[in-house]
């Protein structure tokens, strides 16, 4: 009966649009090996297998192919485990809309990051790995039974593959909440003890190979001898989030009429600078995953002039750091106006 609702719902959507509709998951992948398909919405409970090995098959299948659950059957704290292998997670009822909406979005947001290695990281992959000392401290943590959220948060300064997931789980967290996050510390907030718990399973993890982990210390983040330092070099991500801001047209208004409320405005944007720069280097991380010999040369030659840097990003991969990083932040359901600072790094 549900499936009957939403093919009537559906069917006519956009002559462009082909849409299948199975009653199990068998099926479906008996489809998708026929026929291209760029998106799956899938239920969580069917008759022959359910819907986390449906997913799972998918993806190791067609990366690119864009995963949804829709269910009534998925609550915290699961939600962390489907997004392991789905891209956003639905809970019923939903309307058709809402659905339209998101396929439409997602769909833009994928052609977006070029086809191929770079598409294959974004979309394919359960998360981006993580460095090895970041795999030893979480371990260390978990055998301590003390997850505080200072020192999670401390680790997702230190290391892009670690805030990437923190990111990516609580935007799970937050389209369920039907909120939108703005910075690191909000994540976590979302995330609460279950979602913390699924952040820092060390079994989870998966981590970086050596030469690319000396790559990541050496050319995405600052370091000390004393240990480990984030690249929360935010002057950068400050300019881009202010201006940003000021591109805004009732921002600019607001300039001209009421300086001294557009300078709080202003200093309220700023506090988002952090995530912005984490954004950045989780947009360095990807495509060094992609192509590492090509991104270490670029890196190596420009690597000190982010702007510069971007452009010879775009010439060598089609698209740079700063729009892979912003793309991840309209995935993660991060506000707006941090995505669009994201762009102007």
């Amino acid at each position: 009966m549900i499936l009957s609702g939403i093919k009537r719902s559906l069917s006519g959507t956009d002559p462009q649009w082909s849409i299948s509709f199975t009653g199990s998951g068998a099926e479906a992948l008996d489809i998708m090996s026929a026929t291209h398909c760029d998106v799956i919405v899938s239920d969580f409970k069917m008759p022959d297998m359910d819907g986390m090995t449906l997913l799972e098959n998918v993806r190791q299948n067609d990366s690119s192919v864009i995963r949804f659950f829709l269910s009534a059957h998925i609550r915290k704290p699961f939600i962390f485990d489907t997004l392991m292998v789905a891209h956003a997670v639905f809970l019923k009822p939903c309307s058709s809309d809402v659905i339209k909406s998101a396929v439409l979005r997602w769909l833009k947001l994928r052609e977006a990051i070029p086809a191929g290695k770079i598409r294959d990281v974004v979309f394919g992959s359960e998360g981006l790995p993580v460095l090895p000392e970041t795999h030893r401290y979480v371990k260390k943590m978990r055998e301590a039974g003390s997850l505080k959220q200072e020192e999670i948060y401390d680790l997702s300064m230190k290391d892009p593959g670690f805030a990437a997931r923190c990111l990516r789980l609580a935007g799970g967290v937050a389209r369920d909440s039907e909120c939108m996050i703005c910075d690191i510390k909000e994540a976590l907030t979302f995330l609460q003890d279950d979602g913390l718990m699924k952040l820092t399973d060390p079994d989870k993890l998966e981590i970086i190979q050596p030469e690319l982990a000396q790559t990541v210390r050496e050319k995405l983040l600052a370091h000390e001898n004393t240990g480990m330092k984030s690249d929360v070099n935010t002057e950068h991500a400050k300019r881009a989030v202010v201006a940003a801001a000021s591109r805004d047209e009732e921002n600019l208004i607001l300039q001209v009429a009421d300086p001294q409320s557009y300078h709080k405005l202003c200093s309220e944007h700023v506090k988002q600078e952090v995530v912005v720069a984490v954004l950045r280097n989780i947009g360095k991380l990807v495509l060094l995953l992609a192509d590492p010999m090509k991104y270490e040369k670029l890196s190596s030659a420009y690597g000190k002039n982010s702007i510069v840097l971007g452009e010879w990003e775009k010439s060598a991969f089609g698209i740079s750091h700063a729009d892979v990083g912003a793309c991840l932040g309209g995935m993660w359901e991060l506000r707006e106006d941090v995505v669009k600072a994201v762009k102007l790094c």
